[in-house]
């Protein structure tokens, strides 16, 4: 049973690992340990988080007409119902950046593929990531595999696995994550396997969930010194997290100020790396001076709080390393160096992204 489950949802819909820390207090400590215990047996479920190109989202409506969209189109509710259409749209938004050309011209190739690969009798729609195709991430065959590039993940892929012999002959490759019973519906539905198997024609590869065949271990003896601290730590973090007079939103601050500085280089975060932070940051001054007090007389409640998140992100980077290094038929690296965005686990609704190393593009 989950320690969190009756507790406000904080965050996103996947979050870090380490984030349940701060999010949910001495029960955010708890299930991460039985998350980790988890990720760590034969039966774990953790998959290839996607780096894709763009979000597309396509299917067909309850007359059985295919259209299909970016995030654009679905957000202003303007699906396109053909080849000219989504590439005249593309065109005509934005500031006419120089990807657009491009993209234009590969959304207009993929019409034709994508509206052939839904079945006639499908109702719905499906949204994911753009992995490879023709003008804007091409697959290409080199001496490594078959590699495409759509954002900043190089995936190289075993031509002689069942997944290269796929991608081998398609024009594009879609990695899906949900889908919905209508275009621009609001009720997002997890994706069903048959639905991944209906869609994946000769030239349209689709994927779900990729998963790990890696292993990854944790000793027990790193279990249990997680198990300690947070035993040992569990009432000063409660105590910091609790709303109070003034300063409803502890957690929630904490987040921005652990965001902001991971994608700016930060590495292990302190009370010293948060109140200078504090000091620069648009925090109202009213809360600056509520958290300046807590750290004076509260300083070793920010201590122990730092001290188990940095402990649960070294196990998780650790975990991110074995899954790299794993023998796999998709491998991924970054500028050269193996390793991508990291994974999720759908089961857990987490995300584990090595921090120190992945910069989102802003």
């Amino acid at each position: 049973m989950s320690h969190i489950a009756n507790m406000p949802k904080k965050g996103r819909d996947l979050n870090h690992l380490e984030d349940y820390v701060f999010f949910y207090g001495s029960h955010g400590t708890k299930e991460v340990i039985d998350i980790l215990m988890d990720m760590t047996s034969d039966t774990h479920d953790i998959s290839i988080k996607w780096d894709g190109k763009v979000a597309l989202f396509y299917g067909r409506d309850a007359s059985g007409v295919f259209q299909m969209g970016t995030r654009g189109n679905w957000a202003k509710d303007m699906p396109a119902t053909s080849a000219q259409g989504i590439h005249d749209y593309i065109m005509q938004t934005g500031k006419g950046e120089s990807f657009r050309p491009a993209m234009a011209r590969d959304l207009q190739i993929l019409f034709p593929y994508l509206e052939g690969s839904v079945p006639l009798d499908f109702s719905g729609f499906v949204m994911g990531d753009l992995l490879f195709s023709p003008c804007m991430s091409p697959a290409l065959r080199t001496a490594n595999g078959i590699e495409f590039t759509p954002n900043q993940v190089t995936y190289t892929v075993n031509p002689h696995s069942l997944i290269g012999d796929q991608i081998n002959n398609a024009v594009c490759g879609m990695a899906l994550h949900v889908q919905f019973p209508a275009w621009k519906s609001n009720e997002s539905i997890p994706l069903d396997n048959n639905i991944v198997k209906a869609l994946h024609t000769t030239d349209v590869y689709v994927t779900g969930q990729n998963y790990s065949h890696v292993r990854p271990r944790v000793g027990l003896c790193v279990l249990y010194q997680l198990k300690a601290l947070s035993a040992k730590n569990n009432q000063l973090l409660d105590a910091l997290i609790a709303k109070r007079l003034g300063l409803s939103d502890v957690s929630d601050i904490i987040y921005t100020f652990n965001n902001q500085t991971m994608r700016s280089g930060g590495n292990l975060l302190s009370p010293a790396v948060f109140f200078e932070w504090l000091s620069r940051s648009k925090i109202s001054n009213s809360k600056k001076a509520k958290l300046l007090d807590m750290g004076q007389n509260e300083h070793q409640s920010f201590s122990a709080m730092f001290e188990l998140f940095n402990a649960v992100a070294a196990i998780k980077n650790d975990i991110i390393s074995q899954l790299d290094a794993g023998e796999t038929d998709i491998k991924t690296s970054t500028n050269g160096v193996r390793g991508g965005e990291g994974y999720v686990s759908l089961k857990h609704k987490v995300k584990l992204v090595p921090r120190t190393t992945w910069r989102p593009l802003s």
